[in-house]
């Protein structure tokens, strides 16, 4: 019995191996990455997001979030973004409802499509005191992360509870305490820059973790989780519909490109924001 839990673990930490040693090769052979300047937008840009249908979201200096259509016309704007200071992260996975939240004061502000304030969640008032992340799911709740209790929970608006996993410290060696939580091709995704990606199945079940560590600027697109990794580009096919699932792309870029404050990827566009505006290039790698 002894011998065969020996085997069986050394077969997982194998298999372990392999796959930190095939992700440590990738990021040493990257790709090229054409780009070709479609648009540069004036401005001094804090963060910036994309959506699905191609619109994107920059919050200015100034505390306005911008809606930009895919020809990069301003089409929307909510000016009331520093009731809570400025927002930790903005998930417009659902472009129906953008989501703000500010970490420091545990709140979520849910919008509409045309930027107008829908809601204001207090998560502590739900006894959520320590919120990591938070974003949208696919049936219109939303997940947080609670890193005081470690747990996963999905609510609806009302803070009502809809489903919540146990204490994940009980199942996992390592619980993360992730920079981003996105939906990604049915699966939930949360990354954690020291422990890797983390895999869970929409009910909030476990699935697995991946070793791609010490990311930065992350974000899902498409079914695509991408991030910058040393002054280089990654992309991770987490969606089905690709071959090989799980597979990792590395991409040389420019320096501008890695320094940038916020990047998004979407539909065959990297978009760049920083202080001296949104620059819009079309490129044929990245889909």
């Amino acid at each position: 019995m002894t011998s065969a839990r020996f085997i069986c673990l050394s077969f997982y930490t194998l298999l372990f191996t392999l796959s930190f040693h095939l992700s440590v090769a990738q990021y040493a052979h990257p790709d090229s990455l054409s780009l070709s300047l479609v648009k540069i937008i004036a401005g001094n840009f804090q963060m910036m997001t994309s959506d699905k249908l191609n619109n994107f979201y920059a919050l200015t200096n100034t505390g306005s979030l911008i809606k930009f259509n895919e020809n990069g016309d301003s089409v929307a704007a909510y000016n009331d973004v520093k009731k809570f200071g400025y927002p930790s992260s903005i998930d417009v996975s659902n472009p129906l409802r953008p989501l703000l939240f500010y970490k420091n004061f545990g709140t979520v502000i849910t919008l509409d499509q045309l930027l107008t304030q829908r809601n204001v969640m207090q998560l502590r008032k739900k006894g959520i005191i320590s919120t990591a992340a938070i974003c949208n799911s696919y049936d219109n709740n939303i997940w947080i992360f609670d890193d005081r209790n470690y747990k996963i929970i999905k609510m609806d608006e009302n803070l009502n509870t809809v489903t919540e996993t146990t204490d994940l410290r009980t199942m996992l060696e390592e619980a993360p305490e992730p920079l981003l939580m996105c939906e990604v091709a049915n699966q939930l995704v949360l990354y954690d820059s020291t422990k890797g990606v983390f895999l869970f199945d929409l009910m909030g079940g476990y699935k697995k973790n991946i070793p791609w560590l010490k990311w930065k600027t992350t974000g899902c697109t498409n079914g695509d989780l991408w991030g910058i990794h040393n002054g280089q580009l990654v992309a991770a096919y987490l969606n089905k519909q690709r071959l090989p699932l799980y597979e990792m792309k590395t991409y040389a870029i420019p320096s501008f490109v890695a320094n940038a404050r916020s990047i998004s990827i979407s539909n065959g566009k990297l978009i760049l924001a920083d202080k001296n505006g949104i620059s819009i290039y079309k490129t044929g790698i990245i889909q």
